[in-house]
């Protein structure tokens, strides 16, 4: 899939942009022309992140799991709202107390981010295109049972509300990958810490190995670049045992 660059200077806010699919993301965006808005609860990830690429970045380390990490999510873009936003937030929670459990992959794979999305889209008409990473987990269930059901309402809510923004001219799009591996994510970690763990995920992929962020990173590059809006409402899968 080749990148076409955007025509004019444009903002994009990404979330959970310290590693993994995030980290991929705001590389590949930038390299596309994009203005880069990055946030993460890691501050010293972010850092790295801009002193080890050149482009159009800024970043804020905050908390978005929480009402005050939100705060200054929405104080520091009160002077730039995006024009994309693409949601990396997300992943795998542990807790001590397993009765937390659901509430804990609720908040951190889906009310997070839609409180995120319908206060912007409250306040400002700039906002064009709104791409959310979701799990081919919400399908065939091969994730903990929390964060599969969390992925699970996630794709409800673009469902319904991706169909409801066309009127808005607003495109809401999820991407539903399988096991991917790169950019410090916990699969990398897996390979080494419990190589037949990560064994058992490469026998079921199709390519014979783990997708990359990077590979995932150009699609959700080429949606923000796209101008059609066919996409509204839809969940594009990249993991094809899911059919």
């Amino acid at each position: 899939m080749s990148i076409q660059p955007i025509n004019s200077p444009q903002t994009v806010l990404v979330t959970g942009a310290s590693k993994g699919i995030g980290r991929a993301c705001v590389r590949t965006l930038m390299q596309s022309g994009w203005h880069v808005k990055a946030v993460a609860r890691d501050n010293s990830g972010l850092k790295a992140l801009k002193n080890r690429h050149a482009g159009d970045f800024d970043y804020l380390s905050a908390d978005l799991c929480t009402i005050e990490g939100r705060a200054l999510l929405f104080e520091w873009l009160s002077h730039r709202c995006p024009d994309c936003i693409v949601h990396c937030l997300g992943g795998n929670v542990e807790v001590t107390n397993p009765a937390n459990a659901f509430e804990a992959a609720m908040q951190l794979n889906f009310h997070s981010v839609i409180t995120i999305n319908e206060h912007l889209l409250s306040k400002f008409s700039t906002i064009k295109k709104i791409i959310h990473m979701s799990s081919s987990a919400a399908v065939h269930g091969r994730a903990n049972t929390p964060y599969a059901c969390a992925k699970v309402a996630l794709n409800r809510y673009i469902a319904d509300r991706g169909s409801s923004l066309v009127a808005r001219d607003v495109t809401m799009t999820g991407i539903m990958p399988p096991a991917v591996e790169g950019d410090d994510n916990n699969w990398v970690q897996e390979k080494s810490i419990n190589p037949e763990k990560y064994e058992r995920m490469l026998a079921r992929q199709v390519l014979n190995r783990a997708q990359t962020t990077e590979e995932i990173a150009t699609l959700v590059t080429w949606l923000c670049n796209n101008e059609s809006p066919i996409f509204s409402g839809c969940l594009i899968s990249t993991d094809s045992t899911i059919f």
